[in-house]
């Protein structure tokens, strides 16, 4: 009786990524990529090492045609398993772990499903804990108490150094919704 080897395909289990040649994602979201030897065989299939931003989002670095450039683990595993993305479309962590970028926590959704879900998980960065934010919480909820109780325009812009724009954006709820209240029904 003959013996014979069973040969494994060290691709198995992995999912091509549409458009971005030589590089695969699994199950559980991580990024390989593959070398080509000599008449185009496969030689060598590697786990690439992720790196995670500020805000706890995944990225690698892919040179598919030879030049760098970063994507999203997200994004890439969303495209392998989801197909296309529909046009403005981003992608989703349904659980709002933006660690977990296992194909059955990502979904393309809206960029205003997705500010919805941030707001239902929790993760949304708003007021003094977003970078683009200058004033204090405290500082606007008593902007806002002066408001409320009356106070002009003016009033509010030399006392606590304000452009009128920001007063009118606070007022109106186009801003620190999270204080005032107003439009919050909408997210």
């Amino acid at each position: 009786m003959a013996c014979t080897k069973t040969r494994v395909n060290k691709l198995d289990g992995l999912t091509e990524i549409p458009g971005v040649p030589g590089y695969y994602v699994d199950v559980n979201g991580f990024v390989y990529s593959t070398k080509r030897g000599r008449w185009g065989y496969k030689i060598a299939v590697r786990k690439l090492k992720a790196w995670t931003d500020d805000r706890g989002y995944s990225h690698v670095t892919l040179r598919p045609y030879g030049q760098k450039k970063r994507h999203s683990v997200s994004r890439l595993v969303a495209m392998a398993f989801h197909g296309d993305p529909p046009k403005n479309s981003v992608v989703a962590h349904l659980d709002g772990n933006p660690k977990n970028n296992k194909p059955s926590n990502l979904g393309y959704v809206s960029q205003c499903e997705n500010i919805g879900h941030k707001w239902q998980h929790g993760t949304m960065i708003f007021g003094e804990t977003s970078h683009l934010s200058t004033m204090s919480d405290e500082t606007v909820i008593q902007i806002w108490k002066q408001i409320c109780s009356g106070a002009s325009c003016r009033e509010i812009r030399h006392q606590f150094n304000v452009s009128t724009a920001y007063y009118y954006a606070l007022k109106k709820g186009r801003i620190r919704k999270h204080i005032t209240g107003i439009n919050l029904q909408t997210l």
